[in-house]
């Protein structure tokens, strides 16, 4: 089993799920960009994205560029009640990477990419979240 397949089932609880290397923790990431854009108005939320991590050479700077998306739209109210998105929040923010951010780039863009595992009712997914 890859890592990826690992971390899916990890996923499964994810109220209560730790982080142990870096492409979790840069999968995180990911997840994280792509929930808090979703509130943007912009038409393409992609090219909004590839704007925050543009020119990042260390994970510390991106997850500064993290902090400043949240407190964009932290007005959102459903940010508060959503204990995935504290627990996902919390494990990216505290882990300290090794790596540069180039290293992590592809496990970053999977989260961003792959189905986000933040929305859980379907008020969640009207406001952005992918149905399958």
């Amino acid at each position: 089993m890859n890592m990826y397949e690992e971390m899916e089932e990890k996923l499964e609880n994810l109220e209560n799920m730790k982080i142990e290397n870096e492409f979790e923790a840069s999968y995180f990431i990911g997840q994280l960009f792509y929930y808090l854009l979703s509130e943007s108005v912009a038409e393409n939320r992609l090219k909004l994205f590839t704007k925050y991590t543009l020119n990042v050479n260390d994970m510390e700077t991106l997850k500064q560029r993290l902090v400043d998306v949240l407190e964009k739209y932290s007005h959102n109210e459903y940010l508060d009640n959503n204990r995935r998105f504290h627990n996902m929040m919390k494990e990216a923010l505290a882990f300290d990477f090794k790596n540069p951010y180039k290293d992590n780039k592809i496990a970053i863009y999977t989260g961003y990419f792959d189905r986000n595992h933040l929305y859980g009712n379907n008020k969640e997914e009207e406001n952005g979240g992918d149905e399958e």
